[in-house]
């Protein structure tokens, strides 16, 4: 995800947070869908030093309010 990529990359590419926002358009012809697409690395790629994908993952998501010792290594 963009936490992930932002990590990564030292904070060369930022993080957005995900938001749709309806036109004028849009709202007189119906509703608007959207798909965001999340793109992890692999469990054990290093993102930082002594940082990898699966631990920023559960560090995340324990952060939304999912219980992060669901995900197994």
């Amino acid at each position: 995800n963009a936490d992930m990529l932002e990590m990564a990359s030292g904070a060369y590419v930022k993080a957005t947070k995900h938001r749709v926002v309806a036109t004028s358009f849009e709202r007189r012809k119906g509703s608007r869908f959207s798909f965001p697409i999340f793109i992890h690395p692999r469990r054990e790629v290093e993102l930082q030093p002594d940082v990898t994908a699966m631990q920023a993952l559960r560090k995340r998501i324990s952060q939304v309010g999912f219980n992060g010792h669901l995900l197994k290594e």
